[in-house]
């Protein structure tokens, strides 16, 4: 087997991504937009199914990112340019002293390599692709760069894309008779579509109870059951139900997701019960009951209707949000609650 990473390879570890405005505002689609006719009747992109709305959302989202992609490195062009000029040099020279990137050491490439191992197809040993690794390293080096570069010149005032950003659809998610975190009295409804087997979703848990915890007063959060990962995540998910049967729906939660590791065997729902210290006898009687399926199968319903397809997909305030971090959490609610 060749030791030569495909271009696709590197894509799926993450390391080449498309530059986008940091912290860029977010906007709902015209839902006035006329999308199609048929027969005699226009049709609305508020007239369209929910999930059709926010896959269309997804679509214009990706060619806004592309666009901003090339807009920013053309902006980014016309500085060095400028700036070459004044100091007398080639853009070329300016470029390499101003984006210069330490060439990556083999400690650096040997972490890399360890950290990322499970992603990497079998056969490719660190010898064999230590030098690609390397060539991933300086470039994520060199947009690090560039977006360092990027993000002073929008501070300072020079750069703003006059580009407009498309629409998060406004949804309704339906959340009746679900535990809350926070005051229920709250302005803004943070949902929170998972599997507490996702790795993803376990990342984000903390920075949504901080983001509660923040703003006791605006924010409040719903956890919504979307396994994604077979029966063995629907079956923690009806232990969670179970749980909020007894008034420890949140530890239980928070369980779940610090045990992770173990949440495939058959019994670690039982398991995280007894951890508990729930009535035991009547979390049994409770895990597989019709209700127990009833209440996960609705929040994966509901989830199917927005047109999730992933886990963690998060709503604040009624628009999904793709950012993870607690600052953009942030600017959402502060948004949602101006209005």
């Amino acid at each position: 087997m060749s030791g030569r990473i495909n271009h696709q390879m590197i894509t799926r570890f993450g390391l080449l991504t498309v530059l986008v405005t940091a912290g860029a505002a977010v906007r709902p689609v015209a839902a006035q937009a006329q999308v199609f006719k048929y027969g005699a009747k226009v049709y609305k992109a508020s007239d369209l199914a929910t999930a059709d709305q926010q896959s269309l959302f997804d679509i214009e989202t990706e060619e806004y990112a592309k666009r901003a992609a090339l807009l920013q490195q053309a902006a980014l062009n016309v500085y060095l340019t400028e700036e070459a000029k004044k100091a007398g040099k080639t853009k070329a020279e300016l470029e390499a002293t101003l984006l210069a990137v330490p060439e990556p050491t083999d400690k650096q490439a040997t972490e890399w390599f360890e950290q990322n191992k499970s992603r990497i197809p079998p056969g490719y040993t660190f010898d064999k692709v230590a030098g690609e690794i390397k060539g991933l390293l300086r470039e994520q080096g060199l947009r690090e760069k560039r977006e360092a570069l990027l993000t002073k010149l929008k501070t300072d005032g020079k750069l703003v894309l006059l580009i407009k950003e498309p629409d998060a659809p406004l949804v309704q998610v339906d959340t009746k008779d679900l535990p809350v975190r926070g005051s229920a009295k709250a302005k803004v409804t943070v949902v929170e579509f998972a599997d507490y087997q996702c790795p993803h979703c376990k990342m984000v848990a903390p920075t949504l109870d901080e983001l509660v915890k923040k703003h006791p007063d605006k924010v409040k959060l719903v956890f919504m059951d979307y396994p994604i990962k077979g029966a063995s995540s629907e079956l923690i998910a009806q232990g969670a139900y179970c749980a909020g049967e007894q008034g420890k729906f949140w530890e239980f939660h928070d369980l779940a997701f610090e045990k992770q590791q173990d949440l495939a065997s058959s019994e670690a729902a039982t398991n995280l019960a007894k951890t508990l210290k729930l009535d035991e006898s009547k979390f049994a009687s409770c895990l597989q009951s019709p209700a127990a399926r009833a209440r996960v199968a609705k929040s994966k319903a509901e989830g199917d209707r927005l047109g999730v397809t992933g886990t963690p997909a998060i709503y604040i305030g009624g628009r999904r949000v793709k950012s993870h971090d607690l600052a953009d959490f942030e600017k959402v609610v502060q948004k949602a609650v101006a209005k």
